[in-house]
């Protein structure tokens, strides 16, 4: 009977060797496994953080950007308002009766008949006679068959 107990402890030892072998292979995997697992977490992570810095400069980029055009706009929008401050607008005269030259349509045009000038502004601003400042009149004109607004003193 001893021999059969020294058997079967031979038996459950060299099992349990086996089983031991079988967890240190498992926890051997394991361990490569949360390994790889870390290091693709520390990539990630390396991503993520040059990804927000490249967000974070794309939004200051954006807002430079954003401020950059308002300034143009504005600056394109006051260039306009200076262009058309010098023209004069003639109106109900239908369009492309002026032909291509425009010199010998206002030299062949009947001369208007001036009625009053109203010299006008929005707001005020520097003295009459600044160039900074140009004087703005509106002319009014008299249609025919209609009295004049103002009569002569004779």
């Amino acid at each position: 009977m001893q021999d059969y107990m020294n058997q079967f402890l031979q038996e459950i030892s060299s099992d349990i060797g086996l089983i031991k072998a079988d967890y240190k292979t498992y926890i051997r995997d394991i361990k490569k496994d949360v390994s790889a697992t870390g290091e693709r977490v520390d990539n990630l992570e390396r991503t993520v953080d040059a990804r927000s810095e490249d967000q974070e400069m794309l939004r200051r980029r954006v807002t430079a950007l954003e401020e950059q055009h308002i300034d143009l706009q504005t600056r394109e929008e006051d260039l306009e308002n200076r262009s058309w401050s010098n023209n004069i607008y003639i109106q109900r005269v239908p369009k492309g009766v002026e032909g291509s030259d425009i010199m010998t349509f206002t030299a062949d045009a009947p001369p208007p008949v001036l009625d009053r000038v109203h010299q006008g502004g929005l707001s005020p601003g520097p003295s009459r006679g600044d160039p900074q400042n140009p004087d703005t009149y509106t002319l009014l004109y008299r249609k025919k068959g209609h009295p004049p607004c103002f009569q002569e003193e004779s």
